[in-house]
């Protein structure tokens, strides 16, 4: 699979919830990516992160990680491979986390200029939910200890999104490193793009499908299971005509046999 130049690719993990029980805790974990909906089964996205993309021709891309794949050989990897990259960062990288964490604090107490930043602010509204989110971005990275560790490093970002349902607010802060330029509205497009993983391919296998309640746990039928969910909900994601949600077209495929032949394109 080949990513198109100056596209993002954005990789994402779910682990099956309704497997935690198992005796043996082998989780299935299955790592994403939103291009084509290319999924491949690993005991560890760890693993699976570098192996898909050794795959992936990502010459001039920008690949999208969620804070669970921000470790340096795979930062060194993308930029090995021609790639740009978005990562989140959480408390598994303490320290860059912690430095990352100070910088904006006080950066937002100033002007995006006086701070050193370049900002984009956007708002959406939606079903009686309102979110605004502002995002910083910084090149100038000289106090950074950890600059020189992270490939190809050049700037690091920050999201505030305030989200107001129902008349209460709640505020949450995301974090990134980045080595495109400090272009805030480039980085924004980036993030947001990402978490489409969560919209439409999660949110699907969760809601449509009840992938977490699933208790399949014999020999690797979870893994198997996996594989056929997102076959199938490629399957019914790609008929247009239907005007239903994924959720009634899986029953309708199984009550109508023509809707189903249909589906599998057999005459």
């Amino acid at each position: 699979m080949s990513c198109c130049d100056g596209g993002a690719t954005a990789t994402g993990a779910a682990c099956l919830r309704g497997l935690a029980f198992k005796a043996a805790a082998r989780c299935c974990c299955c790592v994403a990516f939103n291009v084509t909906g290319m999924s491949v089964l690993k005991s560890n996205e760890i693993t699976a992160f570098p192996l898909l993309l050794a795959m992936l021709d990502i010459k001039g891309a920008t690949i999208t990680v969620d804070a669970g794949g921000c470790y340096k050989p795979l930062v060194e990897q993308i930029v090995a491979q021609g790639g740009d990259y978005v990562i989140g960062l959480k408390g598994n990288q303490r320290n860059l986390y912690a430095e990352t964490e100070n910088f904006f604090n006080q950066a937002v107490e100033y002007t995006p200029e006086e701070a050193g930043c370049d900002f984009f602010v956007s708002e959406e509204k939606s079903r009686g939910r309102i979110e605004k989110r502002e995002v910083w971005t910084c090149d100038t990275l000289e106090w950074l200890p950890q600059k020189d560790e992270w490939a190809g490093l050049r700037s690091l970002a920050a999201v505030r999104s305030t989200r107001t349902i129902k008349g209460d607010t709640s505020i949450e802060w995301r974090f990134y490193i980045s080595s495109h330029s400090p272009d805030a509205r480039k980085i924004a497009r980036a993030i947001r793009a990402h978490w489409s993983i969560e919209n439409q391919l999660h949110r699907h296998l969760d809601v449509s499908y009840g992938e977490d309640g699933c208790n399949v746990r014999k020999d690797i039928g979870d893994e198997n299971f996996s594989v056929l969910r997102r076959a199938t909900l490629n399957i019914l994601k790609a008929d247009k005509k239907t005007k239903a949600g994924i959720k009634n077209r899986r029953s309708k495929a199984g009550w109508n046999h023509g809707y189903l032949l249909e589906l599998l394109n057999i005459n």
